[in-house]
């Protein structure tokens, strides 16, 4: 059961419209709508969309997106990916479920999970996902 706080912050919704450009990280305990441009890394509790319109670069460790812009990088979802008809990415995708819809231009490697419980807990996952130097 959320508590108060956390009931407030999966209503809110923040928006970066079309014409916005952000560099830098962003971290968001409610839900992201993004139709601008972001060049770095986000970090989302809620769900995270991605317009049309939307060009990111960088690191998402969401808890679910609908993706229907143009990305490069790393997504890491603890629930579920969604690529719309739009959707142009570049990378690599780690979720329970993945969702790639007709017209959807995907490059890249895609890793399902199981037991990533919520985004606060990706620091845990990357650590057991380093790998071994080999000498």
């Amino acid at each position: 059961m959320l508590g108060k706080k956390e009931a407030e912050y999966s209503k809110e919704i923040g928006v970066i419209s079309q014409g916005m450009k952000v560099e830098g990280n962003i971290i968001s305990k409610g839900n992201l709508r993004v139709d601008g441009k972001i060049i770095g890394n986000v970090t989302c509790e809620g769900s995270l969309v991605v317009g049309e319109t939307s060009e990111l670069k960088g690191e998402l460790k969401v808890n679910n997106i609908i993706l229907n812009g143009r990305f490069e990088g790393t997504i890491v979802a603890s629930d579920k990916i969604v690529l719309g008809t739009k959707a142009v990415v570049k990378g690599d995708l780690t979720s329970k479920s993945l969702v790639m819809e007709e017209g959807t231009r995907f490059d890249g490697r895609s890793r399902m999970t199981e037991g990533v419980a919520d985004p606060t807990r990706f620091a845990k996952l990357e650590d057991k996902e380093k790998k071994p130097e080999i000498k």
